[in-house]
C-alpha cells in the first residue's frame, strides 16, 4: 500500500474478520487501526484526574475506569519499531511500541 493511500483504505470489517458475520457491515480504516495499535502505549496528554478537575468527563472512561487506548481489533508486539520522519526522510523520532509509555532518556 502506498503511503498516501494508507488512511484512505476503508474496507469491510466482515471481509477482514474484524466484525460480526451477521447484521450491518461497517467499514474500518486499516491505516487508522494500525496507527492506533502502534500508539496504544503512548501516554495520555491529560490524566483522568486533570480532566475530572476541569469538569469534563474523560473520553474512553467506562464505569469510572479508563479503558485501554488503541483499537478493539488487534495490537502490535511491543518490540515493533516506530519511526516518525519528515516527508524528506529526516528522522524525527525512533522508538519501540513498548517504549512509548515509559520515561525517555
Amino acid at each position: 500500500m502506498d503511503e498516501p493511500d494508507s488512511f484512505a483504505a476503508w474496507v469491510s470489517s466482515r471481509e477482514f474478520g474484524l466484525g460480526p458475520t451477521e447484521g450491518p457491515d461497517p467499514k474500518v480504516n486499516l491505516g487508522g487501526l494500525l496507527l492506533q495499535a502502534l500508539l496504544e502505549h503512548w501516554p495520555a496528554t491529560y490524566s483522568a484526574d486533570e480532566e475530572l478537575d476541569n469538569g469534563t468527563v474523560a473520553d474512553g472512561a467506562v464505569n469510572g475506569e479508563r479503558q485501554r487506548p488503541g483499537n478493539p481489533y488487534f495490537s502490535v508486539p511491543e518490540h515493533t519499531p516506530v519511526i516518525f520522519s519528515e516527508v524528506g526522510g529526516r528522522t524525527l523520532l525512533r522508538l519501540l511500541v513498548g517504549d512509548a509509555g515509559r520515561e525517555t532518556e
